[in-house]
């Protein structure tokens, strides 16, 4: 089955080597190819069989912001894969909000970008481990009260920062001293509490409701 592909892209350098990368691969299908987030969304709106969206963050018309909130609007089925440089950590609060299911540098290696495409195709997240690091340094627990963050208890809302943080279950039984069906455990009360589905809802709601956010 082919991974129908849209890249949007104004770097046109960039945009050549994205382009190159991925007709490489025989499973991949780069059926849209622009240079802003308007013609991006024109595009879809006639072929919306897209299943994962390329989008870098700073392009003219509409930046990648705008363009991943209407794009989660419009077709919640669409996964997007947000492309960044390593000094625009400020969108991030922004583009989980969108609903983006992974963030990756532009440097990324041609492996790991294709790993990171068939990722969020599943419906998992990717971060480039570069960016954690860097995500997991601004991230703290709001002081924040708020109707979300009463529903959690506090080894909950511990378990919700470090799976923000990328952590594994067993990364974060070892932290927290607890085992990873424990954890497990933790996870799905918090699915079911947040009515959220996957991590990305997880953080995605989790910055909305001040339960994340970034210092």
């Amino acid at each position: 089955m082919l991974i129908r592909i849209a890249l949007a892209e104004d770097n046109e350098l960039f945009q050549k080597g994205m382009i190159a990368v991925l007709r490489k691969i025989r499973d991949f299908s780069l059926d849209i190819v622009v240079d802003n987030g308007r013609d991006l969304l024109d595009k879809l709106a006639y072929d919306a069989g897209i299943d994962v969206v390329l989008l870098d963050i700073m392009m003219p018309e509409m930046n990648g912001v705008e363009a991943a909130t209407q794009i989660k609007e419009r077709y919640p089925d669409i996964k997007v894969l947000a492309i960044t440089m390593a000094d625009q950590e400020i969108y991030l609060q922004q583009m989980l909000e969108a609903g983006v299911m992974g963030y990756v540098l532009k440097d990324i290696k041609a492996e790991f970008f294709e790993k990171a495409i068939r990722t969020v195709y599943e419906g998992k997240n990717y971060f480039s481990e570069e960016l954690i690091p860097l995500f997991a340094s601004r991230m703290v627990e709001s002081k924040a009260s708020s109707n979300a963050d009463q529903l959690l208890t506090k080894r909950e809302r511990e378990v919700v920062n470090l799976i923000a943080q990328g952590f594994s279950s067993e990364k974060i039984g070892d932290v927290l001293n607890i085992s990873v069906k424990t954890v497990s455990n933790h996870r799905n009360n918090i699915y079911s509490k947040l009515n959220v589905q996957n991590t990305s809802e997880l953080i995605s709601f989790a910055y909305k409701n001040r339960i994340l956010t970034i210092d």
